[in-house]
């Protein structure tokens, strides 16, 4: 890739539609309460768990957030995705760095509701992930990155990684101490839950990670529906 890259000429990134850098991931896992704020109020990520998002979720920077439901309430959440690239289980988190190929900026979108958390993050377009993959060597300190998020030109998430209850090593000790990770699975690292806040159509996403770089993702709405219990007979 480095040789194939100094041989041909760039392409400017304003001529090209960056789509999600892993085609296919075979799972989602989302890190449940993994923010200091949660410690603090009693609760922890070991005792919360995990949550899941299905894979069709996934989006590029260039497909944008589609809000199926407009008439519902969807939260962004600023993460880090870390995408596995060498299969194991029962990973100790002194090892768990070998079994990651890179990282990615994540925004896991939820929509807010009585559904079960999983249903919530599962609409297409709710998994973006760019702008591209940064391959591990690249990065230093996964636990000390500065990210920020705005809608719209307001500051809406400004934080570290450092404040991550399970830092990115330990995240992955915890999926595989109950599944078995592959390459192309994708774990969500969680987010700072004082910060995240609503968006609507029309409004504009732009996300920055210290050493992942940026990308701007528009947010636009379906034709709208009733909520499942509309017209339900009790």
């Amino acid at each position: 890739m480095e040789a194939l890259a100094n041989s041909v000429d760039g392409m400017p990134l304003t001529d090209i539609l960056l789509q999600s850098p892993v085609a296919n991931p075979g799972k989602f896992v989302c890190g449940a309460g993994n923010f200091e704020e949660v410690l603090a109020a009693g609760g922890h990520p070991r005792r919360l768990g995990l949550l899941f998002k299905m894979t069709s979720a996934a989006a590029g920077p260039a497909d944008g957030v589609v809000l199926r439901w407009p008439e519902r309430t969807t939260f962004h959440e600023m993460e880090i995705a870390i995408v596995i690239g060498r299969q194991g289980t029962e990973i100790p988190a002194a090892k768990a760095l070998d079994y990651v190929a890179g990282y990615c900026i994540g925004l896991d979108m939820t929509m807010q509701g009585s559904e079960f958390p999983s249903f919530g993050k599962s609409f297409d377009t709710y998994g973006v992930m760019g702008p591209w993959l940064t391959t591990r060597d690249e990065i230093t300190d996964p636990d000390c990155l500065d990210f920020s998020l705005t809608v719209n030109g307001e500051d809406r998430q400004v934080d570290n990684t450092r404040r991550l209850v399970l830092g990115i090593a330990d995240l992955v000790e915890h999926a595989a101490s109950v599944m078995t990770l592959h390459p192309g699975d994708v774990i969500f690292s969680g987010t700072p839950p004082r910060s995240v806040g609503p968006v609507v159509p029309g409004d504009t996403m732009h996300a920055w990670v210290e050493g992942l770089g940026a990308m701007t993702v528009a947010v636009t709405g379906g034709p709208g529906r009733r909520t499942p219990l509309d017209g339900m007979v009790p």
